[in-house]
């Protein structure tokens, strides 16, 4: 969905995740951010994912692991560390 993919812009040009995207908290609890009253929970979580992703594409490997984090997909964290780690 194209407003998807400029939401997900917005997102990255302002870094500002977690007053738009929400934060998870210490104990695994989620406080959702501004977006979340705005969209469905798929909207939002496509959202997230779609961050991560260019966040990884773009290199910047701590922004992407924040934002898989966040997206509570972690199959796709797991996947993302496992591509780092030395193969034996």
């Amino acid at each position: 969905m194209l407003r998807n993919h400029a939401v997900k812009d917005l997102v990255l040009t302002t870094g500002d995740f977690d007053t738009l995207l929400g934060r998870t908290q210490p104990d695994g609890s989620h406080i959702e951010g501004d977006l979340e009253k705005f969209v469905s929970h798929e909207q939002w979580q496509h959202i997230v994912e779609l961050a991560a992703n260019d966040s990884e594409n773009n290199g910047k490997y701590e922004e992407a692991i924040k934002l898989y984090d966040l997206s509570q997909v972690r199959t796709h964290l797991i996947s993302f560390f496992g591509n780092f780690l030395p193969s034996t």
